[in-house]
């Protein structure tokens, strides 16, 4: 009987599979498999191997140095590379060539710029944020006008009350906006160059203070140059350039302002309906327009020199 076979029917005779005899000696299975068929060809024939059998028999509860004598003799005895070390697997190593690292580098910066490309048409096709920082919400004021301040999704056109305003490089704006006596409703939209629109609101409740007409008057008698008194019947916006100077004025309901220059002066007015004006120049004294236009109707570039004959 070999040593395979009385070591397979021992272990049969204590009921035990192959696989328990692995799990606790720690001898490959492929290993007590062919021992125990007699199959040496698949099997070393070193110390090692010798070595597992003299492990398996004595966990058998045989002799193991005399069942190890036994199989060296069957084998032939020990190979001449019989004393060096098993060689054990190892996995296969990854070569980083220079082609290899320059796909890599590729493929990260093809992936970099598909992430960039999808983080920026995924802010283009969401509606743009709009955040106003001024002012509050359900703020109370005194005076007929407000400074709007916020800010917006950069590269958004921004409108205020369909107002348009300059926003910065930062999506940043300020603009001053007029009040009524009263409840208003200030409205800041943002639309996106992929036409998404979010319209913000903020309501301000204004108390204008009630003024009686400012002292100003245009002179009685000509004048080589020209004078505008500017009269509001109520809150409006101008822009006048004198002698080419440009002003810009807020002008409350009921007050009035002076312009006087030697060659022009060109008005624009918010509000045509509530400006009324009051020329004087080297053809006229105090001639009066008591309005420009229609009630809220811009009315643009409304030009006076010292011969412009007023009807």
């Amino acid at each position: 009987m070999t040593v395979g076979q009385e070591l397979k029917k021992r272990r049969q005779a204590q009921h035990l599979s192959l696989r328990e005899v692995e799990l606790q000696t720690k001898i490959r299975g492929k290993f007590l498999t062919g021992l125990e068929a007699g199959d040496y060809e698949g099997l070393a024939n070193d110390i090692y191997s010798r070595g597992f059998v003299q492990h398996y028999a004595n966990f058998l509860g045989l002799d193991g140095a005399q069942m190890a004598a036994r199989y060296s003799a069957e084998r032939g005895g020990l190979a001449a590379a019989a004393t060096s070390a098993p060689q054990l697997e190892r996995p296969p190593r990854i070569v980083v060539t220079a082609r290899l690292a320059t796909i890599a580098i590729v493929l990260i910066i093809i992936l970099g710029v598909l992430g960039y490309l999808i983080v920026q048409f995924s802010a283009l096709a969401a509606p743009p944020n709009v955040t106003i920082t001024n002012p509050d919400a359900n703020q109370t004021i005194i005076g007929s006008a407000i400074t709007v301040t916020g800010h917006v999704t950069p590269g958004s056109d921004v409108t205020i009350d369909d107002v348009p305003v300059i926003s910065d490089a930062g999506g940043n704006f300020s603009s001053q906006v007029s009040l009524q006596n009263g409840l208003n409703t200030i409205h800041v939209t943002a639309k996106s160059k992929l036409g998404k629109v979010n319209t913000v609101g903020r309501t301000v409740l204004a108390k204008v203070p009630i003024t009686g007409d400012a002292a100003v008057t245009v002179p009685a008698a000509t004048i080589p140059g020209i004078a505008v008194a500017v009269k509001a019947k109520r809150t409006l916006a101008i822009v006048v350039s004198v002698d080419g100077k440009q002003t810009r004025e807020l002008l409350l309901g009921g007050t009035s302002q002076l312009f006087q220059g030697n060659s022009d002066i060109n008005i624009t007015t918010s509000d045509a309906g509530a400006t009324s004006l009051t020329v004087t120049n080297s053809v006229a004294a105090g001639k009066v327009i008591p309005s420009l236009g229609a009630d809220g109707e811009t009315r643009s570039n409304q030009d006076f020199t010292p011969t412009t004959v007023i009807p």
